[in-house]
């Protein structure tokens, strides 16, 4: 699977996003994955819940067969098929999410800060203002520009803003490096206060959770949304995020709140 894994790199995909896709192929033996096509097809459908499982391991498959240019015709039809699956779905959970009161969520933010909860309140504050997803707070914090490299994500302090430096993030690949100069006064502060954000070796979704107050980050997706659902607000969510407004649009639907 190495020169799979340097393919993968060339196409300067995440990290995370080459990681699971060793992830996923490791799952399967290496005869079912280069062999018959109808078989792997059959697998696939019959070992992987319709949604985001079939797609997820769909991707994959197609990925290295193309990869090692294997026939894919019928691993391309069943990814079309699992892509419009999986989208019915995350769209039906989409439009069902409870929603949280902006007010509350902006206090538990402001909280942190009185309480000199740092990271907790850097953490809201990407996620309220900048849309981000949670491996986006993967982040190194540095005072010196010579630190910043194009692999990780950076959280560079300067004398009266801060940078933010985006590098490993979900459409990494599609968007390139994302940088943002944040000018609160309160956000300098608590960045200057730290080392680093979240940290690789941990739960993400687990920390990004209890951070919160149990709203993960497709929550505060739509409540930003629903908050700013208006041309502009909509076109900046779709920069923030790394998002096509075609996705966010087709995904959110504000017309059905539930609180």
């Amino acid at each position: 699977m190495e020169n799979f894994k340097s393919y993968l790199e060339q196409q300067k995909l995440a990290k995370t996003t080459i990681t699971n896709h060793l992830r996923n192929l490791s799952k399967l033996d290496i005869k079912l994955l280069e062999g018959n096509e109808p078989a792997l097809v059959k697998y696939i459908k019959a070992n992987y819940e319709v949604g985001s499982q079939q797609k997820t391991a769909t991707t994959s498959v197609a990925k290295y067969r193309g990869f090692k240019e294997l026939p894919k015709t019928e691993i391309s039809e069943l990814l079309k098929t699992t892509n419009d699956d999986a989208f019915s779905i995350q769209k039906k959970n989409n439009d069902q999410l409870e929603l949280p009161d902006i007010k509350n969520v902006k206090s538990l933010m402001n909280l942190y800060l009185k309480q000199a909860m740092f990271r907790q309140y850097v953490v809201m504050y990407l996620l309220i203002h900048l849309n981000t997803r949670n491996l986006d707070l993967v982040a190194k914090v540095t005072h010196d520009i010579d630190d910043v490299d194009k692999e990780n994500n950076w959280l560079y302090v300067r004398k009266s803003d801060v940078v933010y430096f985006r590098n490993n993030y979900k459409t990494k690949a599609k968007f390139g490096m994302k940088k943002d100069i944040i000018k609160s006064k309160r956000f300098h502060f608590a960045v200057s206060k730290l080392t680093d954000l979240l940290r690789p070796n941990e739960n993400l979704y687990r920390s990004v959770m209890k951070i919160t107050g149990q709203i993960n980050e497709t929550t505060m997706m739509k409540l930003s949304l629903c908050n700013n659902n208006n041309a502009k607000g909509i076109k900046k969510l779709s920069k923030n995020r790394g998002t096509s407004i075609e996705t966010i649009v087709n995904n959110y639907d504000c017309t059905k709140k539930n609180n």
